[in-house]
């Protein structure tokens, strides 16, 4: 944002040095001294960048820069009140700045104020007129907000906003991945993924970095592998012997006897319990070798083991969902189902639709239907 200080006539400039000499600052604007603070607050020294930050607001207390950067130094020390104040006075002199706003949101969201954290970044990041890194940065606190009010779909959709704006945002990677990790039952390719991206993109001085690497990213590398190692079978694996078995299938189905292929890929997934090419043979296949209800149902528990399987294969979840989505007792299932598959590919149309059609067709949360609904025309209408 632009700097506040204003040219004065020679008198008035005169009396302004009196005043600042007074108040401390040597004779000067408080330039040197909000430079001091910076350095000091980038080192993480923030006794220093405290104390030149006061000095800079003594200096010129009209100067937004000094007080948005005392406003910050303040919230990092916990100093509340003294944060509320300064940035109190900034919007009074600007309002409408990009880090005025968001530092106004910041301190309203410590102060649990979430009503206001919110109105401050919608402010900014519904307005198309300011840069996209500015708005992905305000989408990225709503989404913070909207979790610690336990809306974790609104979150998310914010999360995904403040991605499409700028993919590179590292913090709305990193508060992705914790949210798909904390926020939503057995999320963990969905977090991995974020966090994966949130290392790649994230500045060397961030200090989450090596603890995300080290931790976090191995926690759900670890998870995954246990989950898919727990499977009834896992341990006794024949995987050259369920390759035979999916071929022979593959070639009865092509032959027109999809009741001998279904006994087929049944015996491979006997052979191996973890053969993704088996399982997803047996629930393309089930249709035609077994048109009962029942048949359907077995045909849903497969796609299910393969979603299992595969947690970022697309394609699988989708028609996983729709399936589920066709019987009235399983539409708990098509929303968790498209809502995975959204995970795996956030601007999947498909997916969305789908979502947003369970949520309604399940009923008591048209709140959330409507932010996915609201992203969804978001994307459909950058597709234009």
């Amino acid at each position: 944002m632009t700097n506040f200080l204003r040219s004065y006539a020679l008198k008035a400039f005169c009396a302004s040095a009196v005043c600042a000499a007074l108040a401390g600052c040597g004779g000067g604007d408080g330039t040197a001294e909000l430079a001091e603070s910076r350095q000091a607050f980038a080192r993480r020294d923030l006794k220093a960048a405290d104390k030149f930050a006061d000095k800079a607001v003594k200096c010129n207390d009209r100067n937004v820069d000094a007080l948005v950067n005392s406003a910050r130094v303040k919230i990092a020390l916990a100093h509340l009140p003294e944060a509320r104040r300064d940035i109190a006075k900034a919007v009074q002199l600007e309002g409408d700045a990009d880090d005025v706003l968001l530092t106004d949101a910041e301190v309203a969201y410590l102060s649990k104020d979430y009503a206001k954290a919110v109105y401050d970044c919608r402010k900014v990041a519904e307005d198309a007129s300011r840069p996209a890194e500015v708005r992905s940065q305000a989408y990225n606190v709503i989404g913070v907000v909207m979790w610690s009010a336990q809306h974790n779909d609104e979150a998310r959709v914010a999360f995904l906003r403040a991605l499409r704006l700028n993919p590179r945002n590292p913090a709305a990677w990193y508060n992705l991945g914790r949210l798909y990790r904390d926020g939503f039952a057995g999320y963990d390719v969905a977090a991995l993924k974020a966090f994966e991206a949130f290392v790649h993109r994230a500045p060397d001085a961030d200090v989450r970095v090596q603890r995300v690497q080290r931790v976090d990213i191995k926690d759900l590398r670890e998870a995954i592998a246990r989950k898919t190692s727990s499977h009834p079978g896992a341990a006794q694996r024949d995987s050259e012997r369920a390759a035979k078995l999916i071929q022979e299938a593959q070639d009865l189905a092509r032959k027109g006897n999809p009741k001998n292929a279904l006994a087929k890929y049944e015996q491979a997934i006997k052979a191996d319990p973890l053969s993704f090419a088996a399982i997803v043979g047996k629930a393309e296949i089930l249709p035609k070798a077994d048109r009962t209800p029942k048949g359907s149902e077995r045909q849903l528990e497969a796609y299910k083991l393969a979603c299992e399987l595969q947690g970022g294969n697309t394609d699988i979840l989708l028609k996983a969902a729709q399936l589920a989505y066709k019987y009235k007792d399983h539409t708990a299932d098509a929303v968790d189902l498209f809502s995975r598959a959204l995970a795996s590919d956030p601007s999947n149309i498909q997916a969305l639709d789908g979502l947003i059609a369970s949520i309604r067709k399940l009923g008591g949360k048209e709140d959330v239907a409507k932010a996915y609904q609201s992203y969804r025309e978001d994307l459909a209408a950058r597709r234009r």
